[in-house]
């Protein structure tokens, strides 16, 4: 037999495997139901139903078993087929014992979230609303400090009152005419362990006491009976020397203190330019708490760390309150051994609002020095007529705040008060004197408003006239002629003016003079050191002298006699006439700022009762007085 082609047996081998294919693909046999050979015999049905194939009874498995596989799956041996259900089986028991395990870590996760959010500090006074969760940062570590199960009676417990510093006062223009810089008290801090001799005491403070000595330039008399009673009492806070240091000895001292010295700041009041409105911003002192403390004495709960100043005169007493700062509070505890437990602020110092005042310190820098090169004893005011602002007022002499800032001793103060210049005296406000010449429009103004003359009405001006037998003189020894308002107030004739109060009466003139501010304070915010001056009227006087007339009333028209007024009044007074209107009101502060620059207060312009003056009678005074010019 003639040997076959390889590719016959490879034709062969593929026909043998792709017809038992097509033959399951075009009809599947289909699947024989068992009969279990183990059921006994009673149980099997004894006579078959003709024509019905015997049922057997199901096998038990994950499913039920069909008679036909699913139309989208491909027929597979029984035994494949258990074995594949069996991995899926296993399988599905795999995934769903890992979201078992899922869900436990999330409910986990929540649960440690929702103790997180129980344990947050709540800030006051806010709205607690859910907020993103961060990533939690890791803890710093803090110092343990050790406290005993059972209560120290030793332990101490230390609350002080920081003072800050005090607001600033500054001009018009923002440069400052009061403000802070730092001092330097210094002490001996005793040892705070309990239970020292009193041998041990001393010879624990004698050191740095012999320091603290060496570096003030006043004596400290500090006796060992107080040294004992500080221990005893207070030795939680250092003793204090009653002096400050002086400044040039502060850099080298910063860094060689001994042992059981404190060197302690502080704020204290300065003034940059010195003697500059002296008057106007006042002096400074210590307040009812600036005294230390007496070693004698318990140490109690808010003590201030240093004794605060407050204002004694001028704008710094006037405006304390809005000037001084808010202090500070600072907690500590020490165990019986002189240990610090814990210490706190519990609040910050603030510093005092801004005191914006008026002046223009330029202004009032070329007065005063003008004032002092020609050695003058007097005041000199500029206000501003529309708005009343002091835009300058010196008074000389004048003293230094700075020499004021933390009091002074009686010595020096009774050497003040002794000198014959009175530098203590602020005459802008203070000063009473009469009016004189700068009265006359006043009485001018009176007869034109009560219409017993007119600008045109003119009066003979003699040399002098006779008053119950008493001659008032002119200031010129000659006839000056008829003379009208104009020329009269531009010739300031004494004469003239007699005449015109003879005819409008003292009642008239005494009203006019107030309704210009004299006899009373002109409303400037320093209320306690302004005088108010003295306005005769016919009532007043006659409680005293009897009829307001003759030669009386005569020098009262010439600003003389019983009338008395401050620089600052007539400058008022000659603003009114300037305005118009009304007299305006001085003002020295526009405004109080915190330290933030917020406008917390706020004095607007102000002015006296309108002056409702007839606009003729007005001009001819004015052109009267310019004319004098």
């Amino acid at each position: 037999m003639k040997p076959r082609p390889l590719c016959f047996y490879a034709a062969a081998l593929c026909a043998a495997v792709i017809s038992p294919l097509r033959a399951q693909q075009a009809s599947p046999p289909p699947r024989a139901l068992p009969v279990p050979e183990d059921v006994p015999e009673e149980i099997r049905p004894a006579d078959p139903v003709p024509g019905v194939p015997p049922r057997a009874k199901p096998v038990e498995d994950d499913e039920p078993i069909t008679d036909e596989a699913p139309p989208d799956e491909a027929w597979e041996p029984a035994p494949v087929r258990k074995a594949r259900k069996v991995e899926e089986a296993k399988l599905h028991a795999e995934q769903k014992k890992a979201r078992e395990e899922m869900e436990r870590q999330e409910r986990e996760k929540e649960e440690m979230e929702k103790d997180e959010v129980k344990k947050a500090r709540i800030v006051p006074k806010e709205e607690s609303l859910p907020l993103p969760m961060k990533p939690r940062e890791p803890k710093v570590e803090k110092k343990l400090i050790p406290i005993a199960k059972d209560t120290d009676p030793n332990a101490k417990p230390l609350s002080l009152l920081v003072p800050g510093p005090r607001g600033l006062i500054v001009d018009r223009h923002g440069k400052p005419l009061a403000l802070n810089r730092l001092a330097h008290y210094i002490g001996v801090q005793l040892p705070m362990k309990e239970g020292l001799t009193d041998v041990q005491i001393l010879d624990a403070a004698r050191g740095p006491l012999a320091f603290c000595q060496s570096q003030l330039t006043e004596k400290w008399n500090l006796s060992d009976a107080d040294i004992i009673s500080h221990y005893k009492k207070r030795r939680w806070v250092p003793i204090y020397s009653p002096a400050l240091v002086p400044e040039d000895r502060i850099a080298t001292l910063g860094a060689a203190l001994p042992p059981g010295v404190i060197l302690r700041p502080m704020f204290l009041r300065t003034y940059p330019e010195n003697a500059l409105a002296g008057h106007l911003l006042g002096q400074m002192g210590k307040n009812e708490n600036g005294f230390f403390t007496a070693h004698k004495l318990d140490l109690q709960a808010d003590e201030y760390m240093w004794p605060p100043t407050a204002g004694r005169q001028g704008l710094e007493k006037r405006f304390e309150k809005e000037l001084a700062s808010q202090p500070g509070q600072y907690s500590a505890l020490f165990n019986s051994q002189g240990e610090m437990l814990s210490e706190e602020w519990l609040s910050r110092p603030r510093a005092g609002n801004t005191v914006v005042t008026t002046l223009d310190i330029e202004m009032q820098k070329i007065v005063e020095r003008k004032m002092r090169e020609e050695n003058v004893r007097g005041a000199f005011v500029i206000m501003d007529v529309r708005t009343g602002d002091v835009v300058t007022m010196a008074s000389t002499p004048c003293y230094n705040p700075n020499d004021w800032v933390y009091g002074v001793n009686d010595a020096y103060y009774k050497k003040q008060m002794e000198n014959a210049q009175k530098p203590l005296y602020c005459r802008a406000i203070q000063g009473l004197y009469p009016p004189a010449s700068t009265f006359k429009p006043i009485t001018a103004l009176a007869a034109l408003e009560t219409a017993k003359i007119t600008p045109s009405t003119e009066f003979d001006c003699p040399p002098g006239m006779y008053f119950n037998k008493v001659y008032i003189r002119n200031h010129s020894r000659r006839d000056e002629g008829n003379m009208d308002v104009e020329r009269a107030i531009m010739r300031s004739c004494n004469t003239w003016f007699f005449q015109a109060a003879k005819a409008c009466g003292p009642a008239a003139l005494s009203t006019m003079a107030s309704r210009f501010g004299y006899g009373d304070r002109t409303g400037l915010c320093l209320e306690d050191m302004e005088y108010a001056g003295f306005m005769p009227t016919p009532e007043s006087y006659a409680k005293e002298h009897g009829t307001m007339t003759g030669g009386i009333l005569a020098i009262t028209s010439i600003g003389q006699g019983r009338v008395l007024a401050t620089p600052l009044q007539v400058c008022q007074m000659m603003a009114g006439i300037a305005r118009g209107d009304a007299v305006p009101r001085p003002r020295l502060v526009r405004l109080i700022q915190d330290v933030d620059g917020r406008v917390v207060q706020h004095f607007p312009p102000a002015t006296r009762q309108p002056l409702g003056l007839e606009k003729e009678n007005l001009d001819a005074v004015r052109r009267g007085m310019r004319a004098v010019v």
